[in-house]
């Protein structure tokens, strides 16, 4: 990550953001995926177990952390936020990254550790996936009319998550984009990354 941040102000608080561009989809590698070599289920295994310990320490010396998720998905989480922000003036919603990034930093300096993981697929794996659950009797209720609506807007979600990126990427509340074509090497990457923060 870039060292060279810019200082925003908001109100009563003073925060340090990357500059715009240093964190975008289109420099994730699609392409990453778990090693054949890599045994999957003893290192799922040994990072649950790591983070099981971290949890205990972490629980134990009284401290708390958050993790945050977001990405592509099918489940109806983009219907969802349009719907409640589809009222929200422009001026709102820009409003809206200070109130984040202050309310974060509250958190960060109060000692409490903060990642957002963004988990990130193409839009052919999302059709794939999409088709999956629609042909799946078990998976098919994920799949609603939402989904398919929102996907015809790809670009509008791409432009609107770079934004999230370059307003809320800091230094104290990192974004952490992770290739999520191949789900155990997804997997295995969030385990990484929360038992960093928890360490």
């Amino acid at each position: 990550m870039s060292p060279a941040v810019s200082r925003e102000r908001t109100g009563c608080y003073e925060f340090k953001v990357y500059p715009p561009g240093t964190l975008r989809l289109d420099r994730v590698d699609l392409r990453a995926q778990l090693p054949p070599d890599v045994d999957y289920d003893g290192e799922l295994t040994s990072l649950q177990r790591e983070l099981l310990k971290l949890q205990i320490k972490t629980f134990q010396k009284n401290r708390r952390a958050i993790i945050a998720f977001e990405g592509w998905d099918a489940a109806g989480k983009g219907g969802a936020i349009k719907r409640l922000t589809e009222f929200a003036t422009k001026k709102e919603w820009q409003r809206a990254y200070d109130e984040i990034n202050a309310f974060e930093k509250t958190l960060t300096d109060d000692g409490i550790p903060i990642a957002k993981l963004f988990l990130h697929i193409d839009r052919k794996t999302q059709l794939e996936r999409f088709l999956d659950r629609e042909h799946d009797p078990m998976k098919r209720y994920k799949i609603t009319k939402d989904d398919w609506r929102n996907r015809k807007k790809w670009k509008d979600y791409e432009d609107a998550i770079q934004e999230m990126f370059d307003r809320t990427h800091r230094p104290d509340a990192p974004w952490h984009a992770i290739p999520a074509t191949d789900k155990k090497f997804a997997r295995l990457e969030v385990l990484r990354a929360c038992a960093k923060l928890l360490k």
